[in-house]
């Protein structure tokens, strides 16, 4: 609509696809009001309302469902954000339903660095319900400090919403407490990483939540708290301890980052939806490095527990550190990490020792097992005693030498008297010999290709191990 006035009464939008980013309605220097109308299950790239300078969108007892719930091959985005604006534009909403919608941003979006967003919301007696974003799923504000958008949120209920940072609201406007108003609102079950229900840059960047007091009570027990802000000291928590007592080469662990309402921030490793400035880098130093080596992670970084860094007031902080004489009779103290500095351990093997014991770091000991190898789990090999081994080495010898003195006597005595009484020519006799090499040569390859040769692994009594050679049957033909 380009100008004038235009009603819609019972107007219902569903099932639709738009492949494009143009938004649904759009007012261009008019006044549009949509009453008792429904939208559902419509994927599209585009805002769903959006208002040029001096328009102005009335919206009541209306809903909005499912839109961009499930993903279309045609279409891979969600919608950024639901309504956009120029300067002068007005919203209004009033007894209206918004559930079960996914944006890659929010719900109403303000941003002075992009030409359109939303200046000036009134939202009455409305529903938000089981909507998705990712930093502040219902409202994102990320303006300067003189900015003058005007957003009041009355008598409304938030259900059910989830984000990753802020599950309704995200603040980086130091004018949220007064510009951005939410009077007698319901907070039910909404969940984010951090800030179930508002993350902003610091307490004074919040907006105003007249019943802000009963919500923290109600969330102050829950692991995720409503209202979280970035972290603004880092400390060390270890229980009521103030000092830290360990062995040389303990690791410190309980190091972490706490906001302004001394919650714990959290470290989400979400690599697609990080950008530079939510990454807290930082280096650990010693002062005297003849004495102290730090290890581990020295120089390391933080994704995603932040948005826009503020200064720490608390950046550092001094704790008692007590290294322990090392009990060498319950621990290993040995320079494992070739620095000249000794550490006190217990060893750990990455696997069972099964039988044996872990005695130093992935290192087992078999003595008083009847088993060998690195993790205790592989059989002694036996081994054949010199002398016997000599012994059966002479006997072969000899075998083979009466072998062949035999076979020349049955040769001289038995072929050669037969060839001799002309009983066998030498042609017979050398036939004879070449069918015997010839069988048993069939034998051999036959027993080869059929893979009866084979390596056999056993366990004499002893359970020690050693290799057998295993024959086909028909080596008895042999």
């Amino acid at each position: 609509m380009n100008s004038g006035v235009t009603n819609y009464e019972n107007v219902e939008i569903k099932n639709m696809l738009n492949r494009n980013d143009a938004s649904l309605i759009k007012a261009s220097k008019g006044f549009i009001t949509l009453n008792n109308s429904s939208f559902k299950n419509i994927n599209s790239g585009g805002i769903l309302f959006e208002a040029d300078n001096t328009s102005s969108l009335i919206v009541n007892n209306s809903t909005f469902n499912t839109i961009n719930w499930e993903e279309s091959e045609d279409l891979k985005n969600y919608i950024d954000y639901g309504f956009k604006s120029l300067n002068k534009a007005t919203i209004n909403l009033k007894n209206s339903t918004i559930s079960f919608n996914k944006f890659t941003e929010s719900v109403f979006y303000i941003n002075d660095e992009i030409e359109y967003n939303v200046r000036n919301i009134n939202i009455e007696n409305s529903l938000f319900e089981s909507n998705e974003g990712t930093k502040g799923t219902i409202l994102f504000i990320k303006t300067s400090y003189h900015s003058k958008n005007m957003v009041n949120f009355v008598n409304s209920t938030f259900i059910n919403n989830s984000g990753r940072k802020g599950g309704i609201v995200y603040s980086l406007n130091l004018m949220a407490k007064k510009n951005i108003k939410f009077i007698d609102c319901n907070f039910i079950n909404n969940t984010a990483n951090e800030g179930s229900i508002s993350y902003s840059y610091n307490i004074d960047y919040e907006p105003f939540i007249s019943n802000k007091d009963d919500l923290m009570k109600l969330t102050n027990n829950n692991d995720i708290k409503g209202f979280a802000t970035n972290p603004v000291s880092i400390d060390y928590t270890n229980g009521s301890d103030n000092s830290i007592t360990l062995l040389s080469g303990d690791t410190i662990k309980e190091i972490h980052f706490f906001d302004e309402y001394n919650n714990m921030v959290k470290i989400d490793l979400d690599y697609n939806n990080n950008s530079i400035k939510e990454i807290v880098f930082f280096k650990i130093e010693s002062l005297d490095t003849s004495k102290v080596q730090l290890f581990n992670t020295v120089n390391g970084y933080c994704i995603n527990s932040i948005c826009e860094i503020p200064k720490f007031e608390n950046s550092y902080f001094n704790i008692p550190l007590t290294i322990l004489p090392c009990n060498e009779s319950q621990y290993i103290y040995n320079d494992i990490d070739g620095i000249n500095i000794k550490s006190c351990y217990k060893p750990k093997c990455e696997h069972s020792c099964n039988s044996g014991i872990c005695v130093n770091n992935n290192i087992c000991n078999c003595d008083g097992t009847p088993y060998t190898g690195r993790y205790c789990d592989e059989y002694y090999i036996y081994k054949i005693p010199k002398f016997v081994w000599y012994c059966s080495l002479i006997l072969t010898f000899i075998i083979i030498a009466l072998s062949c003195f035999f076979t020349f006597l049955i040769y001289w005595y038995t072929l050669g008297n037969l060839y001799k009484s002309k009983i066998l020519s030498m042609r017979k006799i050398m036939t004879l010999i070449i069918l015997n090499v010839i069988i048993h040569n069939i034998i051999s390859v036959m027993g080869a290709i059929l893979n009866d040769y084979k390596v056999l692994n056993r366990l004499n009594k002893k359970n020690k191990h050693y290799f057998d050679c295993g024959q086909p049957k028909m080596e008895i033909i042999k």
